[in-house]
């Protein structure tokens, strides 16, 4: 196929601030996305889409396998709550309160406004 590139499984972007690897990165449109290496301010470089990740988790949170992840960005962690906060996927096990990280599979998701 003449007009494939690649899978998609990273994603160059600029950053709008000095990103150390490992940090979650909003790539617009609700994409996020986890930086491959520290990057300086408006150099480029490649966010990971896809993938299990250890991450910060809410401690307060309880999650059950499978459900729905949000990253909040102020707080660096993730959580079940959805207001002001991200979608970047699913916890991949259950998790009880006092719990410091958690995994989550990465899920490309993007929010999509309606044209006119």
């Amino acid at each position: 196929m003449k007009n494939f590139l690649h899978e998609g499984v990273t994603l160059s972007f600029q950053a709008s601030e000095f990103t150390k690897a490992g940090n979650v990165v909003s790539l617009g449109s609700g994409l996020m996305g986890v930086n491959s290496y520290d990057v300086a301010y408006e150099e480029w470089g490649e966010a990971q889409t896809e993938g299990v990740f250890i991450f910060p988790k809410a401690t307060a949170d309880t999650p059950a396998a499978f459900a729905k992840a949000y990253w909040n960005g102020p707080a660096g962690e993730v959580t079940t709550v959805s207001t002001d906060t991200d979608l970047i996927g699913v916890f991949t096990k259950a998790y009880g309160a006092g719990a410091a990280e958690a995994e989550v599979k990465l899920i490309p998701h993007m929010t999509i406004v309606p044209g006119p």
